[in-house]
Formats: C-alpha cells, sequence, structure tokens
C-alpha cells in the first residue's frame, strides 16, 4: 500500500519528494502519515491546496479513514525511492544470496569433507 500511495503522492506536480510515509492498519482500518518536500518558496494557501488535494485523492483509496501530512521544504537530496529502483535493488539482493548460498553449499561439500 506505501508504495501505491506514494506513487499516488509523486503524481502531484508540486511535490518534489517523500521523506517519509507510513501507513498503519487499525482493525479494518488505514492511517497514513507522510512527510512531504515542496518549493520552499510557495506560500500557505498554496501549501494548503496542495494538502487538501493529497488527502482527497489519498483517501479515496480503499481502507483509508486518516491521513495526515506535514511539509518540509525541498533539500534537493531524493528520498522516496520508485518501483522500478526497489525492484532493482531486490533483484540484486537475490542475485548477492544466490552467489552466498553457492558458497557456502561449496564449502560445506568441499571444504569440510577435507577436514
Amino acid at each position: 500500500m506505501e508504495m501505491k500511495i506514494g506513487a499516488i503522492v509523486m503524481q502531484d506536480v508540486q511535490v518534489r519528494d517523500i521523506q517519509t510515509l507510513m501507513v498503519m492498519k487499525e482493525g479494518e482500518e488505514l492511517h497514513v502519515e507522510l512527510k512531504v518536500e515542496i518549493d520552499p518558496s510557495l506560500t500557505v494557501a498554496e501549501a494548503d491546496d496542495i494538502k487538501d488535494r493529497l488527502e482527497n485523492r489519498i483517501l479515496q483509496e480503499k481502507g483509508i479513514t486518516d491521513v495526515i501530512i506535514e511539509f518540509d521544504e525541498d533539500d534537493g537530496i531524493p528520498d522516496w525511492v520508485t518501483s522500478d529502483l526497489q525492484l532493482q535493488r531486490i533483484k540484486q539482493g537475490r542475485k548477492q544470496l544466490f552467489f552466498f548460498l553457492v558458497l557456502a553449499i561449496y564449502f560445506f561439500t568441499h571444504v569440510l569433507r577435507i577436514c
């Protein structure tokens, strides 16, 4: 659900980044808390419009009953990782795990046989 909400939030042209995003389940209800980065030159009224837009869109998702949004100024450092990049990291992690398993099997079948 976090990736889906993150994608929704990042679709807003005035959102520069997401610092934190949490989805908490309480019974059947989902509560969303997020901290987004926006242009520091935006007015309070513009930030409020962004907040309203995001809240309304997120609340359309099934089960979400509460949304809390905080703002911070854009620091130019990307925090939010897109799903494509996360998928690449998962694949890389699997490759590393496979290599480790092959190395462990080799160790147990060849090195321990000598002992």
